[in-house]
Protein backbone atom coordinates (compact mmCIF):
# COMPACT_ATOMS: atom_id res chain seq x y z
CA UNK A 1 0.00 0.00 0.00
CA UNK A 2 2.76 2.31 0.30
CA UNK A 3 4.98 1.31 -2.14
CA UNK A 4 8.17 0.40 -0.36
CA UNK A 5 9.79 -3.33 0.08
CA UNK A 6 7.62 -5.18 2.21
CA UNK A 7 9.58 -6.78 5.40
CA UNK A 8 7.10 -8.52 8.28
CA UNK A 9 9.89 -7.65 10.71
CA UNK A 10 10.30 -4.44 11.38
CA UNK A 11 11.54 -2.68 14.67
CA UNK A 12 8.95 -0.72 15.94
CA UNK A 13 5.14 -0.47 16.89
CA UNK A 14 2.32 -0.60 14.32
CA UNK A 15 1.72 2.68 15.03
CA UNK A 16 5.18 3.87 15.01
CA UNK A 17 5.32 2.72 12.27
CA UNK A 18 1.68 3.93 10.46
CA UNK A 19 2.75 7.22 11.91
CA UNK A 20 6.28 7.27 10.17
CA UNK A 21 4.96 6.74 6.91
CA UNK A 22 3.05 9.85 5.80
CA UNK A 23 0.75 8.21 3.28
CA UNK A 24 -1.17 6.97 6.69
CA UNK A 25 -1.35 10.36 8.66
CA UNK A 26 -4.83 10.71 8.18
CA UNK A 27 -5.21 6.83 9.70
CA UNK A 28 -2.84 7.88 12.32
CA UNK A 29 -4.96 11.24 13.44
CA UNK A 30 -8.19 9.20 12.88
CA UNK A 31 -6.26 6.42 15.75
CA UNK A 32 -4.97 9.45 18.36
CA UNK A 33 -8.50 10.99 18.33
CA UNK A 34 -10.10 7.49 19.11
CA UNK A 35 -7.56 6.85 21.86
CA UNK A 36 -6.98 3.32 19.73
CA UNK A 37 -3.03 3.53 19.94
CA UNK A 38 -3.03 0.67 22.11
CA UNK A 39 -5.51 -1.65 20.51
CA UNK A 40 -3.89 -0.78 17.36
CA UNK A 41 -0.42 -2.00 19.30
CA UNK A 42 -1.68 -5.30 19.75
CA UNK A 43 -0.41 -8.61 18.63
CA UNK A 44 -3.50 -9.09 16.44
CA UNK A 45 -4.62 -6.21 14.73
CA UNK A 46 -7.42 -6.01 11.72
CA UNK A 47 -7.51 -2.75 10.13
CA UNK A 48 -11.59 -2.42 7.39
CA UNK A 49 -11.58 0.09 5.43
CA UNK A 50 -15.04 1.64 5.51
CA UNK A 51 -17.60 0.30 2.67
CA UNK A 52 -18.78 3.51 0.45
CA UNK A 53 -22.41 4.03 -0.62
CA UNK A 54 -21.37 3.66 -4.11
CA UNK A 55 -19.85 0.51 -4.07
CA UNK A 56 -22.08 -2.44 -4.75
CA UNK A 57 -21.10 -5.95 -2.75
Amino acid sequence: MDGGKSDENVNMTTYDYLKSKPVFSSLVRLIDRAGLKDAVNQQTTFLLPPIMEWMSI
